[in-house]
């Protein structure tokens, strides 16, 4: 027995081997327990004896190899579990369910959060939910109240020692360790990630913005005219109105036709001015509903100018009842402004009298609304959206 539990099932085999030789070489030179069975001449003694012992050594034998067996896989995992922990590019912490306590955690937990150097023992560690962000708090403790394996990569604001505030990616998987409930809590600081998604934003709108000023200047010409007609417009009727009051008896007809006129043309210059503000304004998508046929009628009295001075000669087929599309409505007339202009540059070495575009809408039959531009002997472009609702989703 002392072999089977010392050295394994080897030693033991040996070591029932050699009891089995001294009890069979005592039985046969008259010594040891069994002589009344030697006399006899029965030997079923000596085997009950013999299997009894085989089977109780070898069996304790294979259970204290399987437990050493046992024991070293459950060492080496956790030689494998603190390697992990230790080396992982990530903060991770192990910490009560009940009351948030860290029990332990790696270097880059205590790097992630500035702990000082004088503060780096277990004990001192403070819970993941002191260093969350005030807003965030609720989203994580909501997150972890609920039935299931954990969390998994919540993205949270938190702030270190020193006060610098970071964007985190929070996963929290409950364990058990030494029978009581313990949370394994993995934090991955994204805001490097983050700020670099934000600066892309950022340049792309900037590249955005400087495309649609680009494309405008082509359209520094025209727009000078289409502003300088209704201004002189104005003038010439403003002066006109002047010399009407200056006669007696005053036409009042005549003043009233004027200011109408100049109210027109003030019109006019407005909403040229509008359209080339939104045009150069800078910032993020803004999607709502968008009359597409009233966008298109829009568009093509802004680039009246360019195609004027192209002697281009333009049509707008628009059709009835068309559904309303959810689109950024700027982005769209900088679309279509890009697609006149396009028409216009490809029929400059054409005839004038076969320079001409037509731009139509219509109802696609799997329920999209379609935008064309059509030159008189090419398909200049095609934009295709989905009919929305009459109003945004909140």
């Amino acid at each position: 027995m002392w072999a089977a539990l010392r050295f394994g099932p080897a030693v033991a085999s040996t070591a029932f081997t050699l009891i089995a030789a001294l009890v069979i070489w005592g039985a046969s030179h008259g010594q040891g327990p069994f002589l009344h069975a030697v006399a006899r001449e029965d030997a079923l003694p000596i085997q009950v004896f013999l299997i009894s012992v085989a089977v109780l050594v070898l069996f304790l034998a294979a259970m204290v190899q399987e437990r050493a067996a046992a024991v070293q896989y459950l060492r080496t995992s956790e030689e494998l579990f603190a390697t992990a922990f230790r080396s992982s590019p990530d903060a991770m912490a192990i910490s009560r369910s009940v009351d948030g306590h860290v029990i332990a955690a790696n270097d880059r937990w205590l790097q992630l959060l500035s702990y000082p150097p004088a503060l780096s023992g277990p004990p001192a560690l403070t819970p993941i939910l002191a260093h969350l962000l005030e807003a965030d708090r609720p989203r994580l403790l909501s997150a972890m109240s609920g039935v299931g394996p954990g969390v998994r990569d919540l993205e949270l604001g938190l702030s270190d020692f020193n006060g610098l505030s970071r964007r985190v990616l929070v996963s929290v998987t409950p364990i058990q360790l030494q029978g009581a409930p313990c949370l394994i809590n993995v934090v991955r600081d994204i805001s490097a990630q983050r700020l670099a998604e934000s600066e892309a934003r950022e340049q792309r709108l900037q590249l955005t913005h400087l495309t649609r000023v680009a494309s405008l200047t082509t359209f520094g010409g025209t727009l000078a005219h289409e502003l300088t007609q209704p201004l002189a417009a104005v003038l010439n009727n403003a002066q006109a109105a002047v010399l009407f009051l200056e006669h007696e008896p005053v036409d009042t007809v005549e003043i009233r036709s004027a200011l109408a006129d100049i109210a027109d043309a003030a019109r006019r210059a407005g909403l040229v001015i509008d359209h080339l503000r939104l045009l150069m304004q800078k910032g993020e998508a803004k999607l709502g509903v968008v009359d597409l046929n009233r966008l298109v009628g829009d568009i093509v009295q802004f680039a009246h100018g360019v195609l004027v001075s192209g002697q281009v000669a333009v049509s707008v087929n628009l059709a009835p009842d068309l559904p309303r599309i959810t689109a950024d409505g700027v982005q769209l007339e900088q679309l279509l402004l890009n697609l006149i202009s396009n028409a216009c540059d490809a029929m400059k070495r054409k005839d004038p009298a076969q320079r001409g575009i037509t731009v139509k809408t219509l109802h696609a039959s799997d329920g999209c609304v379609d935008d064309r531009a059509v030159g008189e002997s090419e398909h200049i472009g095609q934009s295709r959206f989905p009919a929305s609702a009459t109003h945004l989703p909140s």
